[in-house]
This record gives structure tokens, sequence and C-alpha cells, in this order.
């Protein structure tokens, strides 16, 4: 062999099938190709020249307008951009394999989404109870318009949801004023109905403490505010007693009906028995819920 580096045939070598000629084979120690493997070519880049606004508008009006579309005996109307999806959503079901791929990919797409942005909820409440309660621990007074890590729930796949809030109790103690207000009308009503000269018990007031005592123990009424309330109640004369329930039952956003009124509790009374222990339980599961949570 020669120093040039490839291999030389010798005399009596013979070609054929399995053996190549000498000089045409790889030399050891040297790249078949010396130039390299190719640069890969770039994706092509997503078309990001704006859309004419006129036509950006017009697409947008088309999806957005109403159609007709049957579902099952009757018309229904739905935007454009809906009986697409509809149509694309009956497409899949009836096999077509592009309408399933798009189907799927939208739905795994819609679900990642909403579990990026529930772990983004679950982590910001908890960088919150954190907080709330190093400020607890370090004795700084909190507003109660702060939500408690305690009226808090954190459930899997679920974004966090309240037990109480400052303006759900505000509400509910609202709730509680306007039906202390009915139940002196009620009192009134049914003891002028029954003739006799002890107060009875309607509906209304059972509902409004209640519903006091359903309240986290910081958000109740005490028993202090709850007798001044029914006193200023009861000292009220038929007219001014009439106005005052208008404007509360209107400040609910409710119909203010002066002939309505609530009956007596006492013949109801196996029937509230079933309904509070009802929702004594609800809220019991829903205060289990946070004892797992840690809070």
């Amino acid at each position: 062999m020669s120093g040039s580096g490839a291999p030389q045939k010798p005399k009596d070598y013979p070609v054929g099938y399995g053996k190549p000629p000498l000089w045409s084979r790889f030399v050891k120690g040297q790249s078949g190709n010396s130039a390299g493997r190719p640069k890969r070519k770039a994706a092509p880049q997503a078309n990001t020249t704006k859309m004419d606004k006129a036509l950006r508008d017009r697409i947008i009006e088309e999806n957005n307008r109403l159609v007709s579309v049957r579902e099952g005996d009757r018309q229904i109307k739905i935007t454009t951009a809906e009986a697409l999806r509809q149509a694309e959503r009956m497409a899949a079901f009836k096999g077509n394999p592009i309408a399933q791929r798009n189907a799927l990919a939208r739905l795994e797409c819609a679900v990642a989404d909403r579990a990026a942005e529930i772990e983004e909820d679950h982590a910001f409440w908890r960088d919150y109870c954190d907080k709330y309660q190093k400020l607890e621990r370090s004795g700084q007074s909190i507003s109660e318009e702060f939500p408690r890590p305690d009226d808090l729930i954190f459930k899997d796949n679920k974004f966090v949801t309240y037990v109480w809030t400052p303006k759900l109790a505000a509400e509910n103690r609202q709730w509680i004023e306007v039906l202390l207000l009915q139940a002196e009308k009620d009192i009134r009503v049914l003891r002028a109905k029954m003739d006799i000269s002890n107060d009875p018990k309607p509906l209304s007031l059972v509902f409004a403490i209640a519903l006091n005592e359903l309240l986290p123990q910081r958000y109740r009424f005490d028993n202090v505010r709850l007798i001044l309330i029914m006193e200023n109640c009861r000292t009220m004369n038929k007219r001014k007693l009439e106005y005052a329930l208008k404007d509360a039952w209107k400040a609910l956003g409710m119909p203010y009906r002066p002939a309505t009124t609530f009956p007596a509790a006492e013949p109801h009374v196996d029937w509230l028995k079933k309904a509070f222990g009802r929702a004594v339980e609800h809220f019991k599961r829903r205060r289990e819920i946070e004892a797992r949570q840690g809070f």
C-alpha cells in the first residue's frame, strides 16, 4: 500500500457481489460526508401581518351572528361560531377523522389551559394563607374585608371557593334584619287572627334566628344586638313598620307585598327540623373539608 490512504487493489482481487472495489470503500478515520449534515430549514414563520381592521371586524361580526338550528323538536338561535363547532362535533360523532382530531385537540388544549389556571389560582390563595397567618402571628390587625384562611376551600381540579366572605356575611346580616322586621309584622297579624295576648312565633322569626346561627361566630349578631333590633321593631307603629319593610325588601331586590305574611312556625316544626338539620350537616361537611386542607 502507498501512503495516499486509499487501499490499493491487488491484481488477483475479485470484484463482485459483496466485494466492492477497494478504492470506493470508506477509509478508517475519514468521514464519508466531509461537508456534514445539511442544516435543517427553519420552520415557516406565522404570518404576523396585521389583518385589515374592516375585514377583522367583519369576520367577528359574522361569527357572532345568530342562526337558527334545530335541537330535538324545537328551533333555537345560536351564534355562527357555535353552529360551526356543533357541526364539527356531529361530524366527529359520525366518524370523520379530521373532525375527531380537531375536537380532541381542542378539548386537550382547553383542559390543559383550565388546569394551569386552577393551579395558578391554588398557588395564589395558598400564598395568601401563608401571608395572612404570618400577619396574625405578628399581632398585626387585619381588616374583616379580607377572607380568613378557614373561609377558603381547596379541591382538586376546582377553583378555590369560599365558605364565607365578608360581603356574603354582610348580605346575610341584611337578610336577618329584614326577616326580624317581617317577624314583627307577622306577630301582630297572627296575634290579631289567633286572638291571643302572648307573641306567636312566625316562620320569619325562626328563619332569622337560624340564619344567624349558620353564620361564623365572628359574623353573627350577638343576643344583645338581636334583642335591640327586635325591640326597635316593636316600637314602630303600623305605618312606620310598613315603610321600613318596603325599603328593606327593596334594598334586597325583592318586591314587597303588604298582604304577604309568614305563617306560624308551630304547625311546621317537623319540616323545620329536617330542613335545618340538612343545612347544618351541609355546613359541617364544608368545615370538614377545610380541616383536611390544614386550615
